[in-house]
């Protein structure tokens, strides 16, 4: 069919839209069903890349009952989140919290439900008997937001219930028994690829030079307990508003071990700048950018996020395909 998003189907030979739209997206047991399908197909003796992408974890909340059961709630309101969330997200207005908690508990129900179908993915790798010379990531291209900084869903900003995502790696040969380690290194997504190709044993001429990002199979497999990283960099040059200017502001942020400065552009707006200590305030209530003792601070982090991401660029956004531009209407973003 025709492709609804530049780009994400490159280098794949085979690329599979499970949903038209979310209300009749494919369900993560379904999706397995299909990737299992394809693997079962392959030649076991040669290498594959599958790309698996639940998309349970999105609104409409609407977990299977017995997930859902797992997170009671006595709430008794609205039911049509889907429409609702729709102009929560577009308005930033506040809800009351029986009803904010309620809807946390459907985003849960749908968490743990993808949690199960991700163990029964593993489960399916193993009975064919490819898991153990298969490294699996498990990571998400964002989190969701409850209004914690007046926002709903996601889309419109770079704070931590927003950016920081899960990532999870078993190696080839992992003890699925034993503790899983934790790590508290500084890393991304922009990790996954340069880990993959070390993984791969892709040969260094082969790799692209542009690569940002730092292997990590030696923090994965414990030869190497840290990664030589500063800070790392995220930023929004696409914030959707449903009907508006979609490029009514961007955002860029810079995370160190501790600290992270924010960076927030209206359109021919000077940039408003927020700094939090992540150490003292994890859930990013109190910025530090206007006290004079944290001046030094702002500037030797706003220096390095220059350093990262350059110059701030007007922002010059093509205009979106039709095609494009109606899945994303069709999917609540327009």
């Amino acid at each position: 069919g025709e492709r609804w998003s530049p780009g994400f189907d490159q280098g794949f030979d085979k690329y599979f839209v499970g949903s038209r739209l979310y209300s009749d997206r494919l369900r993560a047991a379904a999706l397995n069903q299909r990737a299992m399908e394809w693997i079962r197909r392959g030649d076991q003796r040669k290498p594959f890349l599958a790309c698996i992408w639940y998309i349970d974890v999105h609104t409409p909340y609407d977990p299977p009952p017995e997930f859902r059961e797992r997170f009671p709630d006595p709430y008794e309101g609205e039911t049509d989140w889907n429409k609702k969330l729709g102009e929560l997200w577009a308005t930033g207005e506040s809800i009351p919290e029986e009803a904010r908690r309620h809807l946390i508990s459907l985003y849960d129900g749908e968490i743990a439900y993808t949690d199960s179908s991700i163990g029964t993915m593993l489960d399916s790798l193993a009975d064919k008997g490819v898991l153990a010379n298969t490294v699996v990531m498990v990571t998400a291209d964002h989190g969701e937001a409850f209004h914690e900084h007046g926002q709903w869903v996601h889309g419109l900003g770079l704070y931590e219930e927003l950016i920081r995502i899960p990532l999870i790696v078993i190696p080839p040969q992992a003890d699925t028994r034993s503790q899983p380690s934790r790590n508290a290194s500084l890393v991304g997504l922009i990790d996954l690829m340069p880990t993959m190709l070390d993984y791969a044993e892709m040969p260094g001429e082969k790799r692209p030079e542009e690569m940002q990002g730092l292997s990590l199979k030696a923090l994965v497999e414990g030869t190497s307990g840290d990664i030589d990283r500063a800070a790392l960099a995220a930023e929004l040059g696409l914030p959707l508003k449903p009907g508006g200017d979609p490029a009514a502001f961007s955002s860029r942020a810079l995370i160190t071990e501790r600290f992270k400065l924010i960076e927030q552009w209206g359109r021919d707006e000077p940039p408003t700048v927020l700094l939090f200590d992540l150490e003292q305030d994890p859930l990013e209530q109190h910025s530090l950018a206007d006290d004079p003792a944290s001046r030094d601070q702002v500037e030797l982090l706003r220096a390095q996020l220059k350093l990262v991401l350059g110059e701030r660029d007007k922002l010059d956004i093509p205009a979106l395909p039709k095609h494009v531009r109606d899945r994303l209407r069709a999917i609540g973003y327009l």
